[in-house]
């Protein structure tokens, strides 16, 4: 089965548990957004 043959443009799951990346945003951008999405952004660095 090929993914064309399943694949459904913004299929998203409820309750907006998914949210699109578009192909137009920056990788700074999608990295900033997922950053701060998921808390990362708050938390102090490691230093290794």
């Amino acid at each position: 089965m090929e993914l064309r043959d399943w694949y459904r443009p913004r299929d998203l799951l409820p309750g907006r548990a998914e949210s699109l990346i578009g192909a137009a945003d920056s990788l700074a951008d999608t990295t900033d957004r997922i950053m701060t999405e998921t808390g990362l952004a708050a938390l102090t660095p490691l230093d290794h």
